[in-house]
């Protein structure tokens, strides 16, 4: 299965599909890609939340894994910004949410 996926959408370990956060999230944390192309992803993913200002831009599904695979990719500090950042987040659904501690606490 994590061949057919890696095949299916990726391009020589390049995630398809743009900078949405939740792109990289899912097959990080499932673990579906080979070592070297996960750390690449995440090595995308954390540019992608910096670029973000440190405010997730995934759905429910993923962000509960956001800050594990930044941690697991290295980035550390970035998923320690995106834990307690008190901006606003851009969730649909979470309109009054600030900061992923309390987009968590809602879902």
């Amino acid at each position: 299965m994590k061949q057919a996926w890696f095949r299916r959408f990726t391009d020589n370990g390049l995630i398809h599909g743009g900078s949405r956060q939740c792109l990289y999230v899912r097959p990080l944390a499932l673990r579906l890609l080979p070592a070297e192309a996960a750390q690449r992803a995440a090595d995308q993913l954390n540019g992608i939340v910096e670029a973000n200002r440190y405010r997730i831009g995934t759905g429910f599904l993923s962000t509960p894994f956001l800050c594990e695979v930044l941690t697991r990719g290295g980035h550390t500090e970035t998923a320690y910004r995106t834990l307690l950042n008190s901006r606003r987040v851009r969730l649909p659904g979470f309109p009054r949410s600030s900061g992923l501690l309390n987009t968590l606490s809602l879902t």
